[in-house]
């Protein structure tokens, strides 16, 4: 029983990372983008 229990508790473990990571990486390309549209706006302006 423990056993499956664990099994159970790595496996959604992994999918909750899973889901975390590609949040994250979404979350900090478009911070990465619209920091780079800055620079790029406030270089084109200066």
């Amino acid at each position: 029983m423990s056993v499956l229990c664990y099994v159970i508790f790595s496996r959604s473990f992994h999918l909750l990372q899973k889901i975390f990571r590609k949040f994250f990486d979404f979350s900090a390309d478009t911070l990465y983008n619209s920091k780079c549209r800055t620079k790029k706006e406030k270089g084109i302006k200066s």
